[in-house]
């Protein structure tokens, strides 16, 4: 049942972003990270307050890189953004699909542990994809994810 609230005028990038996700959700895995890198530099080239803001941040870390060093290190950023936002199509994406494209490091240990009957805690930096990494780790192992509750009640997957 969709909440009314969510069909006010003021969320339509929420649906834009929502139906943008279900139609490259059919892309494949290659196609996606050009898209990705695509809408990151033109993201980059457009938003110049956010492009401003993470100069200074790397004139104020690096003092002691070039500006073209720099520079490069920004233009990686913008992309990885963008492949990040493309990347959220795949939690859309069938299991059989995910699978081939998953490789984890240390499944043993938790496996080990769950069969010994020990609780375990998996605890995860705060990075843009984590909502995806913890459904990939659920093809792989029961699993349950917790994570702050999105203040956008539209925003939901």
């Amino acid at each position: 049942m969709i909440n009314r609230n969510c069909l006010h005028p003021r969320n339509f990038f929420v649906w834009l972003l929502y139906l943008f996700l279900r139609i490259i959700t059919f892309l494949p895995y290659r196609v996606l990270i050009v898209l990705g890198e695509s809408i990151g530099t033109l993201t980059g080239l457009l938003s110049t307050k956010r492009r401003r803001i993470a100069e200074i941040n790397l004139q104020l870390c690096f003092p002691d890189m070039s500006g073209e060093q720099r520079n490069r290190i920004l233009k990686e950023h913008f992309k990885s953004l963008g492949i990040t936002l493309v990347e959220f199509s795949m939690y859309f994406w069938p299991d059989e699909r995910l699978k081939p494209l998953v490789r984890i490091e240390g499944l043993e240990q938790l496996e080990k542990a769950l069969a010994e009957n020990r609780g375990v805690i998996l605890l995860a930096a705060h990075f843009t994809t984590t909502i995806v990494c913890a459904r990939l780790l659920r093809l792989f192992t029961d699993l349950c994810a917790v994570y702050r509750k999105i203040n956008n009640k539209c925003m939901v997957l």
